[in-house]
């Protein structure tokens, strides 16, 4: 949903990115910037729902497992 809602946006300022391109901005840092400013944008919405879970669910509240520490039946029903 994101991606086509940003090629939805990209598509829409073709006028503005043709204008710009006229007076000498270069297609790389145009696109550049438009990558930057949308992994902001994802970012900032992935901490929110993130948040909304985390509220509506609660946390883990035992044998929560560190980055690096996962073994191959961490993530299977049942552990040896």
């Amino acid at each position: 949903m994101g991606t086509a809602l940003t090629i939805r946006d990209l598509i829409g300022e073709r006028a503005i990115f043709l204008r710009e391109q006229a007076v000498g901005l270069s297609t790389t840092a145009y696109l550049l910037a438009k990558v930057c400013i949308y992994t902001v944008f994802a970012v900032v919405q992935s901490g929110i729902v993130t948040a909304i879970a985390v509220t509506g669910k609660g946390g883990p509240t035992s044998g929560g497992r560190g980055a690096g520490q996962a073994t191959p039946w961490s993530y299977s029903r049942t552990s040896p």
